[in-house]
């Protein structure tokens, strides 16, 4: 688990709830966390002195943001990880307190909001998470006493909710990570004795089930990773023994290829993370080994893959980092010796990627991070000395880049920055504070008069938070 998303459910008191026992939500209430855009409502995790932690839907209005369901009743924790839509309910994994971590369905409503099936009958729980719809299935990982953590798939019906395959014979278990729907394929990273940690493709039967190509031979792992669908094509990033590098695969061990040795010869490689599509292209950050951590981009070939921009001239790195796509273009944050770390526009080519704004005039760094799509802009957390950490819109011009709302008036503790940013139609969402009511739920337009608190969840408290900075994953 990411350090940064393990400190954030500790301090919601999820954490503990999801993966065994229950916590009392009283001595440790914090901020709402995991929003999720499920078909267009928002569903998140808030907590009360009440009820503790656990899942609630929002359509952006007091009246409209409720408690699901005290999952857990009383003041523990039943919390809810991995929303997704399937069937036409949310699918999440909850905990009531006396069956463990499980898969739930809901409806949105108390009534219609109960657990699916006990996969470990008891309080140790199964714990799914990364849920997956591909087609008419929908895949996760859980584990069990006797198979370990494994690849499992639901039609919708209890009956049809099993372990796909036992890939690691016994409680070893595989691991399935980064599970990514490809048409009608999901594509997803697995470890076994025989082939290490390596890319797997399912079609939801055990025999079609398998090893898409061993791409660091033998018990060897390729650790393949942040797969990006593009056409037909998934990118990932992983190593056949000579560093990390792009690679591309259609699903098939003949499809399953290098796209370019970037950073040629043995050591760590290009490294390519993170990846948007833009017109028709993969961009991504890359090492080539001589002028530092660069914007990269491919059509899929090795003489398509190329350097966009030396952004930061020589051999220093300009760091692409928080790469979004907001119609035909890329925003991200990048940094140079002049500018510091500041947010930058691209459409993929040289002459289009371009310093969008030197928010803190030199060499300071303002800190976009968050970057999340509205209008065909961006709204973003970024910090200034005068206003400390805040929320910043950019329609990608110079005056166009500005300070939605300073939240928390003045140059605020660093602790408290707007996070979570999850868009929802014409919406975005985050969680903030404003030195008053602690961090509660909020939305913006990205006007100032469009960024208001949506509901005081826990008003007798000031919620919980991290003071450590913001990294770019949420």
């Amino acid at each position: 688990m990411h350090t940064n998303v393990r400190a954030v459910l500790l301090a919601a008191g999820l954490l503990s709830a999801l993966v065994g026992g229950t916590q009392a939500a009283t001595a440790l209430c914090g901020e709402p966390n995991t929003l999720t855009n499920v078909a267009g409502t928002l569903w998140f995790n808030a907590c009360d002195p009440t009820h503790g932690v656990e899942v609630w839907r929002s359509n952006g209005t007091p009246a409209g943001t409720k408690l699901v369901k005290d999952i857990d009743p009383g003041g523990a924790s039943g919390g809810g990880l991995s929303f997704v839509r399937f069937k036409g309910k949310t699918w999440f994994a909850a905990n009531d307190g006396s069956r463990g971590g499980e898969l739930w369905t809901s409806d949105g409503t108390p009534r219609g909001t109960r657990l699916f099936k006990d996969i470990v009958p008891g309080v140790a729980g199964s714990n799914p998470n990364l849920l997956t719809v591909v087609g008419d299935t929908l895949y996760f990982a859980a584990s069990d006493a006797t198979h370990g953590r494994e690849l499992w798939r639901s039609n919708g019906t209890v009956a049809g909710t099993n372990l796909v395959k036992d890939i690691v014979t016994g409680i070893g278990g595989a691991g399935p990570e980064s599970l990514k729907a490809l048409g009608n394929m999901l594509l997803f990273r697995a470890y076994s004795s025989a082939g290490g940690v390596e890319l797997w493709r399912s079609n939801g039967t055990q025999t079609g089930t398998k090893q898409v190509k061993d791409i660091a031979p033998g018990v060897g792992s390729s650790y393949p990773q942040n797969p990006t669908v593009l056409g037909t094509s998934v990118y990932f990033q992983a190593t056949d023994g000579t560093g990390f590098e792009l690679w591309r695969t259609d699903g098939t061990a003949s499809g399953t290829t290098r796209v370019k040795d970037i950073n040629a010869g043995a050591g760590d490689g290009a490294a390519p993370l993170p990846m948007a599509i833009v017109n028709g292209k993969l961009l991504f950050s890359a090492f080539d080994g001589s002028s530092g951590y660069e914007l990269w981009s491919s059509t899929g070939t090795a003489t398509g893959t190329k350097r966009i921009k030396d952004i930061n001239v020589g051999a220093g790195d300009s760091a692409p980092n928080a790469l979004v796509r907001s119609g035909t273009r890329v925003f991200f944050s990048a940094r140079t010796n002049a500018t510091g770390g500041e947010l930058w526009i691209t459409n993929g080519s040289a002459s289009g990627t371009k310093l969008v704004k030197d928010i803190i005039p030199g060499a300071p760094t303002s800190f976009p991070l968050f970057l999340t799509p509205i209008d065909g802009g961006v709204v973003f957390h970024a910090e200034t000395s005068a206003a400390g950490p805040e929320l910043w819109r950019s329609n990608g011009t110079d005056g166009g880049t500005l300070i939605v709302k300073d939240i928390l008036p003045g140059a605020a503790d660093p602790g408290q920055w707007p996070r979570y940013l999850t868009a929802v139609g014409t919406t975005v969402y985050f969680t903030a504070s404003d030195g008053v009511h602690g961090y509660e739920l909020w939305k913006t337009d990205g006007t100032s008069d469009g960024t208001k608190m949506v509901e005081d969840i826990n008003p007798a408290a000031v919620t919980a938070r991290l003071t450590r900075r913001p990294h770019t994953s949420q």
